[in-house]
């Protein structure tokens, strides 16, 4: 795939872009627009890839957290939309690895719960180096 270094900071996210599924304990995040590729999993969490719709590169379009309350060691109703307070991720791609650093900040009976998840693999599919701060 190769391509150049890709470096997004501080992109904020919508209200409606973090969607939690109780039933099958997946959270999933959209992090940007564009059209879709290919997937792919690190560790837990399964991250979208497409083309950006203006100048064609590689982009996260959106990661999926299955089995988030596990993950997350929580209870799955405080990360209900009504629960979830603050979230944030650090994703870094480069050429031999892929690092996500999820934090996310939750109320369980009121009170605040900070959690924190770090997951890495091998950048198998030499997706191009990206740095992006989404909170």
């Amino acid at each position: 795939m190769g391509g150049v270094l890709i470096s997004m900071k501080n992109i904020e996210l919508s209200p409606d872009s973090i969607k939690y599924d109780i039933e099958c304990d997946c959270m999933s995040v959209r992090i940007m627009d564009g059209k879709y590729e290919f997937s792919m999993e690190v560790g837990d969490v399964v991250l979208d890839f497409g083309k950006d719709l203006i100048d064609g590169n590689i982009i996260p379009l959106s990661l999926e957290i299955v089995d988030a309350s596990v993950i997350f060691k929580c209870q799955k109703n405080s990360l209900s939309e009504k629960s979830l307070k603050n979230m944030s991720v650090q994703l870094k791609i480069s050429k031999e690895q892929i690092s996500i650093f999820i934090q996310l900040t939750t109320l369980f009976r009121n009170e605040k719960m900070q959690k924190t998840v770090n997951i890495s693999d091998m950048n198998r599919l030499n997706i191009p180096d990206i740095d992006l701060a989404i909170v």
